[in-house]
């Protein structure tokens, strides 16, 4: 299986890196425009004499010379005056100016060059404009974000861990569902790839099989997944690769109480441009009643992608509710969650990144539960529904939905499958994803 899950892995990262580039930016200068797919090919004062024949030589020193950039959706733009090496450099959605001097043209157009990477106020008014108006930014704003990968972190306890894996392990009809505290006793979630917990093996008797079950759930456990994600995001392919790693803790008592360690790593595609991004997390559950657990969770996580001149952290905090109810076909779960993401001062270089990002997310879930004896005792067949809505601070996509099922326990008994399809608000975004989690 190791040796499986490695191949796949690896196949997966090269189809992300095969991906053509799109040209994601657009200047003009004087009226002549010219794309480019990443930030490393934007040129400078030189190299755009060379690139642009609308003036001459020496009309580049001293007649006045008009810049746009679209710049991944946002427009900005520069100007030198007749006769000056001053050049004014304007983002219009914020009405805000700066101006730079230098003993050339060049001089001049280096300071701004300098000050787009240098200068942590413009930085930042940058990087605020890009999770709101373009859709593919690392960041936040799009299913493919930082952001995002850790709402659905948080709140993917939700789609194992089912109630029904271990009531199911006799295949029978009409077994009374083993209480959601035992069921639901590991700390679960995309990076630590916790899944159904349901014993290879079928005791004897009740008491044996409880006993058993007990036991397999009450150990530490390594979590481990592969999933894959391709979004049409606006006019960009965007395709994510993620491996999501943990370690959970699982301790003794009624309320099988849980700690988990995430570390989920992703690798991002947006036609041709890569990034990447790193996240730790804590994840604690706890069943406040035998059909009713909690789960609170923090995260951090930093991305930047060079190529598409953009990066920053992410820190959060959220409550995921988890309630279950089992009828005599099988079994309904609600997911519940609220949580707050905010962006985080990050210092490179002595430049501080900061979108300004506040955000209150909230999304919830209903999951089904079908038994599917017919494949091996204890795996199951869960589609579910999913609802996720961001409020705060104003981003590229603010709502979007998603259906999808996973099959649990149908590769082995500790692993799932899921396959989902999401669609955004105003159809600003649609795809498709899978993620594979196992657990030893």
């Amino acid at each position: 299986m190791p040796l499986k899950l490695c191949s796949a892995i690896f196949l997966l990262l090269l189809y992300v890196g095969s991906v053509t580039a799109a040209d994601l930016f657009q200047l003009t200068v004087n009226g002549q425009t010219r794309s480019y797919s990443s930030v490393d090919e934007l040129p400078d004062f030189n190299t755009m004499q060379q690139q642009f024949n609308v003036l001459s030589k020496d009309q580049w020193k001293t007649e006045a010379i008009n810049f746009s950039l679209n710049y991944r959706g946002i427009d900005l733009k520069a100007a030198y005056p007749s006769g000056s090496n001053k050049v004014t450099f304007n983002i219009p959605s914020l009405n805000k100016n700066w101006s730079y001097e230098g003993a050339s043209r060049q001089g001049s157009w280096s300071q701004l060059t300098d000050a787009l990477v240098q200068e942590s106020d413009l930085v930042n008014d940058l990087l605020a404009l890009m999770v709101q108006y373009t859709s593919n930014d690392p960041v936040a704003g799009n299913p493919s974000s930082l952001m995002d990968n850790l709402v659905r972190l948080d709140f993917s306890a939700v789609l194992v861990d089912l109630p029904l894996g271990n009531a199911l392990q006799g295949g029978a009809a009409g077994v009374e569902a083993v209480p959601m505290a035992d069921a639901e006793g590991m700390a679960v979630d995309e990076s630590d790839s916790s899944v159904s917990s349901a014993s290879p093996e079928v005791a004897g008797s009740e008491e044996n099989e409880e006993s058993s079950t007990e036991i397999d759930e009450r150990e530490n456990k390594i979590g481990i997944g592969l999933g894959f994600s391709s979004y049409d995001q606006g006019d960009s392919k965007v395709n994510t690769t993620t491996i999501p790693l943990s370690y959970s803790w699982n301790f003794e008592g009624e309320s099988k109480p849980s700690l988990t360690l995430r570390l989920p790593i992703s690798q991002l595609d947006v036609d041709g441009n890569t990034g990447i991004a790193f996240g730790l997390g804590l994840n604690y559950r706890q069943n406040l009643t035998p059909n009713w657990q909690i789960s609170p969770n923090l995260n951090y996580g930093v991305t930047a992608s060079e190529s598409l001149g953009s990066g920053g952290a992410l820190a959060s905090y959220s409550l995921l509710s988890i309630y279950d109810w089992t009828p005599s076909w099988g079994a309904i779960r609600i997911g519940n969650q609220a949580g707050q993401y905010r962006s985080m001062p990050l210092s490179v270089g002595g430049t501080t990144f900061d979108a300004g990002i506040e955000s209150t997310v909230l999304r919830n879930g209903l999951i089904f539960q079908f038994p599917t004896g017919f494949i091996r005792d204890g795996a199951t067949f869960d589609p579910y529904l999913l609802d996720t809505r961001y409020y705060g601070t104003e981003l590229y996509i603010m709502q979007y939905y998603e259906v999808g099922f996973t099959l649990s326990g149908w590769v082995f008994l500790s692993s799932s499958l899921t396959f989902n399809y999401l669609v955004a608000e105003e159809d600003k975004a649609k795809g498709t994803s899978f993620l594979f989690r196992a657990q030893f």
